[in-house]
């Protein structure tokens, strides 16, 4: 195996790491300082209605979404936190206030992203089948917001993601999908005062998560459509991307850590590319090699199977990710140390 010290929490949900890594448990929000003696420090919580307490209950918790979904850090040390039943503030204090939604949407978990400029960008997402316009919102303060994009009705489905470029802080990404025309890399350099296409390639250019290696760009495709594959490609290169390992369904999430550990997790969902009903966790290797070192199967609420990692560069050779939809350790978030890339 190549996972040690393996630490596990329940109903742990992992968002960012930024030095210490902040985690949720249904309504409440934590941070862990030190991974190799992990605590689960308070920074605050969301309130529930009497009726929202059904959620303390792991399945009731699925059923009925009430719980954090996203956790964004913006000034003074506040957190922007969307849950399955609204938008909320959460101030230094721990104190929790709701705020309005420009749209009713909620983001994926990689759909909100600060920008250079101060601005906080939230994403679209929702099915859309009609393909109605699709918008990227800004704001400073989430009390008031501005239309930083629009893609118009008819030339994307839905917003995947925004992240921000480690090397060139003006420059963040998008990533759109899901039809073939619509699967598109973006890049803005300019906060959103124009929007250029890095890759338009079909379902090779479907993605929702990206890691940046050196020179290059790396994904997991987010097929269910067509096999999908862990990808290459060489910044700037005008040419095809790179098939680097044959995945067993699509991707959502990528994780990485300083000592080299690349991850992506796969997703059990429908479609007609997918070879098995299990979350699968590939892994590269010091010597290039891609290697399974997780899997969990699907299991039987209609939900997919989902390996969630958290935000940001981990530290040395921790991995952290949490499952939702698998047995065994549906729910469950994990801390572990990657054996492979030990210095």
């Amino acid at each position: 195996m190549r996972l040690t010290n393996v630490v596990k929490f329940r109903n742990c949900l992992p968002h960012y790491f930024d030095g210490s890594l902040v985690v949720s448990s249904r309504n409440r929000l934590f941070r862990i300082r030190d991974l190799g003696n992990p605590r689960l420090e308070p920074i605050g919580k969301i309130p529930w209605r009497f009726s929202q307490q059904a959620s303390r209950l792991r399945l009731a918790e699925r059923v009925l979404k009430n719980g954090i979904t996203h956790v964004h850090p913006y000034a003074e040390d506040r957190h922007f936190i969307v849950t399955g039943k609204g938008w909320w503030s959460l101030g230094p204090d721990g104190s929790a206030r709701p705020v309005q939604q420009p749209s009713p949407t909620r983001p994926l978990s990689r759909g909100i992203c600060s920008g250079s400029d101060g601005f906080s960008y939230i994403s679209e997402y929702t099915r859309n089948p009609d393909r109605h316009a699709v918008h990227i919102w800004k704001t400073l303060d989430f009390e008031t917001y501005a239309v930083a994009w629009e893609f118009p009705a008819g030339t994307i489905r839905h917003v995947h993601a925004l992240i921000q470029d480690p090397v060139k802080p003006r420059r963040m990404w998008v990533l759109t999908g899901d039809l073939d025309n619509e699967s598109i890399i973006w890049t803005t350099d300019d906060s959103f005062a124009s929007l250029d296409k890095y890759l338009s390639s079909g379902q090779i250019s479907r993605a929702t998560d990206l890691v940046f290696q050196n020179d290059n760009l790396l994904w997991g495709m987010d097929s269910p459509v067509e096999t999908s594959y862990i990808l290459k490609h060489k910044h700037e290169s005008g040419h095809m991307p790179e098939r680097q390992f044959e995945l067993p369904g699509p991707v959502y999430y990528a994780a990485t850590n300083e000592a080299g550990g690349t991850y992506f997790g796969t997703t059990a969902e429908p479609g007609a590319s997918v070879k098995d009903n299990f979350a699968h966790i590939f892994a590269s290797s010091p010597g290039g090699e891609w290697q399974e070192i997780h899997k969990s199967k699907s299991d039987l609420l209609p939900q997919f199977g989902i390996i969630y990692f958290p935000r940001g560069l981990l530290p040395e050779n921790w991995v952290i990710f949490s499952q939702r939809g698998t047995q065994p350790g549906e729910g469950y978030m994990t801390i572990a140390r990657d054996i492979a890339w030990e210095s």
